[in-house]
């Protein structure tokens, strides 16, 4: 079932997000940041989760996904994907790919014409999901400091 994301909701987003990055990222982000993270640190600091949905399977909340007017682009047409996170051991079962078509659907009714995210270059996974989603890869890259690990994360959009 996906559902909006509630407040009683935030202490499971930042099981998600610790968790997913934690195997996700294991072996493209140093592993001492990875060891830092835990779930208070993950937690959303706001209240207002007006643009997250969530995924909810076997009474879990495993999944989550966010999205907004775009960061980068002064365009208010524009949207942004800022994270899709499902918890590891759901991977593969469909969520993330219902979890973004929400989005995708959320967006058009908001009047957003187009949307992106970006993605570590090296996360082949997320790369393969995102062209999976028909997402196109632009020739936009932008380097990420994380910690004082440099990272390239590429840029994908698609029209609404």
């Amino acid at each position: 079932m996906i559902r909006k994301a509630e407040t009683a909701d935030k202490s499971a987003l930042g099981r998600i997000y610790c968790e997913a990055w934690k195997e996700a990222y294991k072996d493209l982000l140093p592993k001492e940041y990875l060891a830092n993270l835990n779930e208070e640190l993950c937690t959303p600091k706001t209240n207002n989760l007006q643009n997250y949905f969530v995924a909810e399977t076997e009474n879990i909340v495993a999944g989550l996904i966010n999205y907004g007017v775009s960061r980068d682009n002064a365009n208010e047409k524009t949207g942004e994907i800022r994270a899709i996170y499902i918890l590891p051991q759901f991977w593969r079962k469909g969520l993330g790919k219902t979890l973004f078509r929400t989005a995708q659907g959320e967006m058009k009714k908001q009047g957003y014409t187009s949307a992106y995210l970006w993605v570590l270059e090296q996360n082949e996974r997320a790369v393969k999901f995102y062209e999976k989603m028909q997402m196109r890869r632009t020739k936009e890259k932008r380097t990420v400091n994380l910690n004082g690990t440099l990272l390239t994360e590429i840029k994908f959009e698609c029209d609404l």
